[in-house]
């Protein structure tokens, strides 16, 4: 009966959500978002657009980049932006391509996803992150965003879930940027912060214990991802993570600690947060990410954690990976996996952070105590 509630509740809300959301940018009016743009990132107008808080009062402020994740909207950090209104960060939430308000995917691009070569898929990861960074190197020059100045300034990128399939190809392309854009990027770049990345992500193997309701052939085709985005959205119970242990986490049962983060949205909130198209697993382009270039996700996270020649490029730079401890077990096995390819590669490449009592919407259900750990994250 619960079941059944919360699908019918899911489908009504997401169905609001597709039909509203498909033309451009939301009504932030209300919101504590002051600005609502869009950037031309190549000849070939590729457009990213954004919500952001606009610039602090004070010059030398952090601006944060933050890169939203599978079937939810850069909208999904708008209290975010609201509750960094008192703090010394520029927060400026990025919408990637095929979601409200950016460009979509062509069918050429669609294509290589498809059936392309290996060095095709590669080509298309790297342009992929090129854009993003040019992104960010355009709002950069059109804010003057301040440079990296003892412990104020300079410019973080964080990636959210999926998201850090794109925070990782611009960081890991980040030696093929022009010259004055490399620079630029070298004099602001404090962090990557890798927010609850799933193994698939990162080209790692997930645990065969593994579950999704987009991998459950049991659960009908139309149901699966307004299933997901109420599961995702709930609550575990894991084990002693302390100890690296796959058998350790838990799969499928959310726990009881508190109520599926879905259920403190709105209806109109949930029509800006969440978009279905992206999220089908049999249409939706970021399957097909998820999908067909995990060979490429590998070899651009093995490069930009751990190749010794790009992180020179940039001194400043901090890489930390985030995760809650009642998360679903994605992002969980994914630290276990990163500690131990760190460690092979010599350590203290990458540095962890587990929030206690924390979702994968930590972002969402805790907004302020967010803020407050991109600070600390930051060192400003």
């Amino acid at each position: 009966m619960l079941l059944g509630f919360s699908l019918a509740f899911l489908l009504g809300c997401i169905s609001t959500a597709s039909s509203t959301n498909t033309t451009g940018l939301a009504d932030f009016s209300k919101s504590g978002i002051n600005t609502a743009g869009s950037i031309v990132v190549d000849r070939q107008g590729t457009t990213f657009s954004y919500i952001e808080s606009g610039a602090p009062r004070r010059y030398s402020y952090t601006t944060v980049f933050l890169v939203h994740g599978l079937g939810f909207t850069s909208s999904i950090f708008q209290k975010v932006i609201a509750s960094s209104a008192s703090s010394n960060l520029r927060i400026v939430a990025v919408s990637r391509r095929n979601y409200p308000g950016s460009t979509g995917y062509t069918s050429e691009e669609i294509s290589i996803l498809t059936n392309g070569t290996d060095a095709q898929k590669s080509d298309f990861l790297k342009t992929t992150g090129i854009q993003l960074s040019t992104f960010i190197d355009k709002f950069t020059t059109q804010h003057n965003l301040p440079p990296i100045s003892g412990n104020n300034g300079g410019i973080a990128i964080l990636g959210w879930s999926l998201g850090n399939a794109f925070t990782l190809a611009s960081l890991a392309n980040a030696d093929a940027l022009a010259s004055d854009a490399k620079s630029r990027l070298q004099a602001r770049l404090r962090a990557v912060i890798m927010l609850e990345p799933p193994s698939i992500v990162l080209g790692l193997n997930a645990p065969p214990q593994t579950w999704s309701p987009h991998t459950d052939s049991s659960i009908s085709p139309a149901l699966q991802t307004p299933l997901f985005t109420n599961w995702i959205t709930s609550y575990f119970k894991h084990g002693d993570i302390t100890k690296s242990d796959p058998n350790l986490l838990s799969y499928v049962v959310p726990d009881f600690l508190r109520t599926p983060s879905i259920y403190s949205m709105t209806p109109q909130q949930v029509s800006h947060v969440v978009f279905q198209p992206a999220a089908d697993p049999t249409t939706g382009p970021d399957f097909l990410f998820m999908i067909k270039l995990v060979p490429q996700f590998l070899t651009q996270y093995k490069k930009a954690l751990y190749d010794k020649t790009l992180r020179g490029l940039f001194p400043n730079m901090k890489v930390w990976m985030v995760t809650g401890d009642a998360t679903a077990s994605f992002s969980l096995a994914a630290m276990f996996s990163m500690k131990i390819d760190d460690k092979a590669a010599g350590g203290n490449n990458v540095k962890y952070k587990v929030v206690s009592g924390t979702n994968h919407f930590i972002h969402w259900d805790h907004p302020t105590r967010f803020v407050h750990l991109l600070h600390t994250l930051i060192g400003v």
